[in-house]
C-alpha cells in the first residue's frame, strides 16, 4: 500500500501513518519513524502501540530515557503489554539500571514473553 497516498487522501488517518513508521523502522529511518508515530499519538493518544514502537525508535538512536517514558506510557495505557516490559528492560540496562531491567525482564516473561528468559538468566543471575 502507499501510505503516503493514503495520507494525502485522508490525513487523520492513523494506521495510515503507523504502517508508515514501521516502514521507515525496517529500512532504519528512525527520524521519519519517530515523526509519524508522533502523528499517530497526536491522532490516537490511547495507541499503545505507537508508543512502543516510538521507544524502539528511540533505542535505536540511543534515546534510553526517553524510550523508557514511551514504554511507560504504553504499559500505563496497555498494563499486561509484555512487549513493552522487555523493551523497557533493554532501555534500562543500555542506562544501567540493572535491577530495573530484570524486574522488567521478569514481568515481561510472567506475560509469557519467552525472549525474556534468556535475558534474564544472562544479565540478571
Amino acid at each position: 500500500m502507499d501510505y503516503d497516498k493514503a495520507i494525502e487522501l485522508e490525513p487523520s488517518y492513523s494506521a495510515a501513518f503507523y504502517n508508515r513508521g514501521n516502514a521507515f523502522m525496517e529500512i532504519k529511518n528512525y527520524v521519519s519513524a519517530i515523526k509519524d508515530y508522533n502523528k499517530v499519538i497526536e491522532l490516537t493518544p490511547t495507541m499503545s502501540l505507537a508508543y512502543n514502537n516510538r521507544g524502539l525508535a528511540k533505542v535505536n538512536m540511543g534515546n534510553f530515557l526517553s524510550a523508557v517514558s514511551d514504554y511507560d506510557k504504553a504499559i500505563e495505557l496497555l498494563p499486561n503489554y509484555a512487549d513493552a516490559y522487555y523493551n523497557r528492560g533493554i532501555a534500562k540496562f543500555r542506562l544501567n539500571n540493572k535491577k530495573a531491567a530484570c524486574a522488567d525482564f521478569q514481568k515481561a516473561l510472567d506475560l509469557d514473553f519467552k525472549q525474556a528468559k534468556k535475558d534474564i538468566e544472562k544479565y540478571c543471575k
